[in-house]
């Protein structure tokens, strides 16, 4: 993709015309670009599964499925102001507090044009100031080890965001698991025995007096 990167810009710069939209919070259509390729890594496994796997374009594919392929996993609507401009505060609470995972640069060094253009700071004005506070995220990590109870983590064993997940050290608390899952997992894709406790624990949590007319599972 970043071979064809001429082409690429061109079909999202005609892209972003035909609707309307800008690059302003990012800078340009070519950073953008580059943006997306880089994040699709970590998109794909996110989303993705492996039977998704054989979809991945080779080096024969066109450009056309090259770009329609980057569009499905990386949303390059994400990249223009209309979407851009919701999620800036998403992306300051990681440029200051949450952090974000590296993606991997060396084998596409000399193909990038934009240095740290992943960074978060990318992604919010340059108006507004950012300052990552390296205190926040282990503090609250260690309350939940100490402190967290009638928490409930349910994770997808495939899903590269909970890479270092929570650990509650609290009573009535669970981190659950599904195996093969990816992010878009919920307490419905559970094993019977994990649901049938995650559904009881939040029947419990909520009082039952509040949960009148709801059917019980």
């Amino acid at each position: 993709m970043l071979l064809r990167r001429a082409e690429m810009v061109a079909r999202y710069k005609a892209w972003a015309s035909a609707k309307g939209d800008t690059f302003r919070i990012i800078g340009s259509a070519d950073q953008a670009f580059e943006i997306a390729v880089l994040r699709v890594l970590f998109m794909f496994w996110q989303r993705g599964t492996p039977a998704d796997v054989a979809a991945i374009p080779g080096p024969e594919a066109t450009t056309d499925e090259l770009y329609a392929w980057l569009d499905r996993w990386a949303g390059l609507s994400l990249y223009a102001d209309t979407a851009a401009r919701r999620y800036i505060p998403y992306w300051y609470q990681i440029g200051t507090q949450l952090g974000y995972g590296d993606v991997p640069t060396a084998h596409v060094a000399d193909l990038l044009r934009h240095p740290d253009g992943i960074a978060a700071r990318a992604f919010v004005p340059r108006d507004i100031p950012m300052v990552f506070d390296t205190t926040a995220m282990p503090d609250i990590d260690r309350w939940v080890r100490r402190r967290g109870c009638r928490l409930l983590f349910v994770n997808g064993a495939q899903d590269p965001s909970v890479a270092e997940y929570f650990r509650p050290g609290g009573a009535d608390a669970r981190v659950l698991w599904v195996p093969g899952g990816n992010h878009s997992v919920d307490i419905a894709n559970l094993s019977p025995a994990d649901r049938a406790w995650a559904e009881e624990a939040l029947y419990r949590w909520a009082g039952r007096e509040h949960l009148t007319g709801m059917p019980r599972p």
